[in-house]
């Protein structure tokens, strides 16, 4: 499913970014909040989210954007979009209501 610009206007976000090449990712802020890959059409490919100073910082255990493309959670994906949000819980939050809005493909878990 396409990104719809609307999904930018919750309540929940207090900044975001611009899309950008998915290889440029350590240009966002450290900021909690929910990041999104997309290919060059904007389909959403996947969702996560990231704990305050989790986005992309690099001298913690795990910084999340690096890992979910490790994890090969961009497959499909060129561009991401960071959305901010002031704390955890609203990024938590506003991941489960994008991944049910958008069921993005490199979020469903196959069941044998």
């Amino acid at each position: 499913m396409n990104w719809k610009i609307s999904s930018e206007k919750d309540s929940r976000i207090i900044s975001k970014s611009e899309w950008t090449q998915i290889d440029t990712y350590k240009e966002l802020k450290e900021n909690a909040g929910v990041y999104v890959f997309a290919n060059d059409d904007l389909d959403v490919k996947y969702i996560g989210k990231a704990g305050k100073r989790r986005m992309i910082l690099e001298d913690v255990q795990v910084f999340e954007i690096y890992s979910a493309i490790c994890r090969g959670k961009d497959d499909g994906a060129t561009q991401v979009k960071a959305l901010y949000t002031n704390n955890n819980d609203k990024a938590l939050t506003l991941e489960a209501d994008l991944i049910k809005e958008y069921t993005p493909q490199n979020n469903i878990y196959l069941k044998e």
